[in-house]
């Protein structure tokens, strides 16, 4: 057992960015890993396939027709299928860290093996619900790529000015249409901003994952909103920071490229530092979101149990059990369930 990063009872605004800060502090390198390991795993991935397609290219021979096609589009697919494996370990390592926000708000100690092991599955049930996503966007944009390749197919061959005004019409319609569908992504992405928490936590498939979360926004989806733009907001600070400090870096290389000059040392050691500033970066604010959800999913449970405010508990730290049990048994199976009942995570 640890001390609680979070503060008991309902959190305010403060509270959440304060228990963002003690949670990513708690576990610093395990969240730093949890960052790492998606692109690690892609760069291994991506040179294990290129050397395969190489070598398969290497064996068969090119002609003057060019490399194979069929070897080419086994390439393209197999990097595809590289692609997509990558994406669903991002999302359970992003799972992985909801978790050990979890635990470290309850004042357990998470770690790697134990995080993998309670997220066995979860990458199936996440390509599941993603297939399903992809279909609907799919059809949605067919639908829209009929509605407006009709009308052009229609003026091109009758060339009268009716046709013609038709498709004008039609191309204002998608217009508005693509509007209108940006403000239902941000609606969606608000009311299912909880989707790898809960799946993560409560150990449920993905489209249970979108009704909890969903459950979870109503009658919040502006303090959600605002919430998350917030954390966007701070996010932006330092990297708005970095990248002035990258563009000062960049300068000599940047002038030796448009006067034709010879590149210096200095600038190519400048260039070498501003890629890797931009890296550590991107690593070490990376998991500050995904910890930060997580502490808005945790407390937006605190809300729905009925929990006092947390200045109610003084300054103190705990999980606050809460009336329906949501403390030190959290959420979802093998005792992570709304009822808070089983056996807590093992430090």
């Amino acid at each position: 057992m640890t001390t609680p990063t979070l503060k008991q009872g309902t959190l305010t605004l403060a509270d959440h960015f304060t228990g963002t800060l003690h949670t990513y502090k708690a576990k610093f390198w395990l969240f730093i890993s949890l960052a790492l390991a998606p692109m690690a795993v892609l760069v291994a991935a991506l040179v294990i396939v290129s050397l395969i397609v190489a070598a398969a290219l290497a064996a068969t021979g090119v002609d003057a027709s060019g490399p194979s096609l069929g070897i080419l589009l086994l390439g393209g697919l197999a990097f595809f299928a590289v692609l997509f494996g990558v994406m669903l370990f991002q999302y359970r390592c992003q799972a992985m860290t909801s978790l050990a926000t979890r635990d470290l708000s309850a004042g357990y100690e998470p770690g790697w093996r134990d995080l993998m092991e309670r997220t066995r599955g979860f990458s199936g049930r996440m390509a599941l619900l993603l297939l399903a996503l992809l279909a609907a966007a799919f059809a949605v944009y067919a639908l829209l790529a009929a509605i407006i390749v009709v009308p052009l197919i229609q003026a091109s061959v009758t060339g009268d000015d009716e046709a013609a005004v038709a498709v004008l019409g039609t191309m204002a319609f998608v217009m508005l249409l693509f509007l209108a569908l940006g403000v239902v992504a941000v609606f969606l992405n608000v009311r299912w901003l909880y989707l790898i928490p809960a799946m993560g936590i409560e150990q449920v498939s993905g489209f249970d994952g979108l009704r909890s979360s969903w459950r979870l926004t109503r009658g919040a989806f502006w303090p959600t909103l605002g919430y998350y733009l917030l954390i966007g907001l701070a996010i932006s600070i330092p990297s708005y920071v970095i990248s002035m400090l990258l563009q000062v870096l960049l300068m000599p290389l940047t002038a030796a490229s448009q006067t034709g000059n010879d590149v210096s040392a200095a600038a190519i050691v400048g260039a070498v530092v501003a890629g890797l500033l931009q890296f550590l970066l991107t690593v070490v604010l990376q998991p500050v979101t995904a910890i930060f959800i997580t502490v808005m999913y945790l407390n937006r449970h605190r809300q729905l149990a009925g929990e006092p405010p947390s200045y109610a508990y003084g300054q103190g730290f705990g999980p606050g059990p809460g009336p329906q049990g949501y403390g030190p048994q959290g959420y979802g199976p093998q005792g992570y369930g709304p009822q808070g009942s089983g056996p807590a995570p093992q430090a």
